[in-house]
């Protein structure tokens, strides 16, 4: 960065306009810019931003149609965004993400706990120039289990992002979702997102999934293929939502047709229930079948000896 780079924050909020001047003095070395919500579009013409931070409690969509107008203008694809409010949710985070930015939650923003975002943005930033045809760095999203094992709900939102990309989304999909968010133990609020989702289209978000395990990206696909089945047992032969979702998800071309024909098989066998796709079923049955047809081992790796006498008698008959 220079003394010619501009960070424009847009936002109605005086305070919040405060708490960014101040972090930018700490933390940017270009000049301070602040545009009203409203003023984006001349904001826009007379200034060429190099950052922009967009105040995503006010608007009614979070700050969605403010991000999408900066990602508009010509020049300003790929300058890091970041969407900050204290009250995102996850659908609120996935859609902003889609739109291009970074979506942050500060519950009480304070001018340190910006300049260190600001400054970890910047970082960001730098380290992605170098990539050739990287995708958008804002529009990531990264997929990971946490300490416990659970998948988080954006893992679940992407289903039914690919879902909806085909036109139209299975009527029992909200319910199997939702048993399945269940299962993996998400939050009401991550239960009240997914069905927020199904209400209306979302759009497919760029993800990482470098850290979520080989049988829990093919956990994962089988549910998206399983959604595609509907009410039938067989699917198309080309889908372009099950392509896109193979590609996000890194699943090999030596393991996609045996998922597909072991999921097909179970409908039409009735053993798959067509109201549950649950990931521990998916572990105990599809996934030992699949490792079996493909010669590859998929399996979540046993708990080590430490561990295992660390686990309540409840928790280690659940493991094994």
């Amino acid at each position: 960065m220079s003394d010619n780079d501009q960070l424009l924050v847009v936002a109605d909020d005086r305070a919040f306009v405060d708490v960014c001047r101040r972090a930018c003095e700490v933390a940017f070395e270009g000049a301070f810019l602040h545009s009203r919500n409203e003023a984006l579009g001349a904001a826009l013409r007379d200034a060429a931003p190099s950052m922009v931070i967009v105040h995503a409690d006010a608007p009614a969509d979070r700050g969605c149609s403010l991000v999408a107008r900066v990602r508009g203008r010509s020049g300003l694809e790929k300058i890091p965004v970041l969407a900050i409010g204290s009250r995102l949710g996850a659908l609120d985070r996935w859609l902003l993400g889609a739109a291009g930015a970074f979506a942050v939650v500060i519950p009480s923003p304070s001018v340190d706990v910006v300049a260190t975002v600001i400054e970890e943005t910047l970082s960001y930033a730098r380290a992605a120039s170098g990539v050739v045809e990287s995708s958008r760095a804002a529009s990531h999203l990264h997929l990971g289990c946490d300490h416990a094992g659970r998948l988080p709900v954006e893992a679940f939102l992407l289903l039914i992002a690919g879902a909806w990309s085909s036109g139209t989304l299975p009527e029992n999909a909200l319910t199997a979702l939702l048993d399945a968010a269940r299962e993996n133990d998400l939050s009401d609020d991550a239960l009240r997102a997914i069905v927020r989702a199904c209400e209306a289209p979302i759009p497919l978000v760029d993800v990482d999934v470098t850290d979520l395990a080989d049988h829990d990206r093919c956990y994962l696909y089988a549910f998206a293929l399983w959604i595609a089945l509907g009410a039938g047992d067989v699917l198309p032969r080309f889908s372009p939502t099950l392509q896109v979702m193979s590609h996000t998800l890194g699943v090999t071309a030596r393991l996609r047709p045996a998922l597909q024909s072991i999921v097909e098989r179970q409908r039409r066998e009735g053993i798959s229930a067509r109201n549950t796709f649950r990931r521990y079923d998916f572990q105990h049955t599809l996934l030992p079948e699949l490792e079996s047809v493909a010669g590859v081992s998929l399996a979540p790796p046993a708990p080590d000896a430490d561990e295992v006498l660390e686990m309540s008698d409840d928790a280690l008959v659940e493991a094994l």
